[in-house]
């Protein structure tokens, strides 16, 4: 309970910095997905979609979202020209590194508001990692449950 109260947490504050930069939060998170991608930030809908664990018809409908306002742009496959990938633009890679600096400073703020020392906020971080790598693919939710 106290990880779904961090996440709701999480994204009530994901939101407020996504509307600061004009974007809603699902938005805000397909753009950091492709700024982690590294050159040339760019990813297939399918992996993004997967990778943020929403459906095709909701990629679809942010992605669009996001060409309209120019902060990404749809390119044809050389290989497969039925296929498209989705690319950060130059102001997409700006929002992107500028939400990045202001998740960055509400973590700082949340280290020092909760008084853990740098190394204690680092062994938080590697025991939630731990939790998470444990807990089973969204595919395959139930097995918690079943056990």
């Amino acid at each position: 309970m106290r990880i779904e109260r961090a996440h709701l947490l999480h994204e009530q504050r994901m939101s407020a910095i996504a509307a600061g930069f004009g974007v809603a939060v699902g938005e805000l998170h397909v753009l950091l997905t492709l700024r982690r991608q590294g050159k040339p930030y760019a990813a297939r809908p399918t992996d993004l979609f997967r990778s943020l664990l929403v459906t095709s018809g909701a990629i679809t409908k942010r992605i669009d979202r996001l060409v309209k306002v120019k902060l990404v742009r749809r390119e044809t496959e050389e290989e497969d020209l039925r296929s498209f990938r989705i690319v950060l633009t130059p102001a997409g890679i700006k929002l992107a590194d500028d939400a990045i600096a202001r998740i960055a400073e509400g973590l700082a703020r949340l280290s020092r508001g909760c008084g853990l020392s740098e190394d204690e906020f680092d062994t938080v971080d590697a025991y939630l990692r731990r939790i998470l790598a444990g807990m089973p693919d969204p595919g395959n939710a139930s097995r918690l449950i079943d056990e």
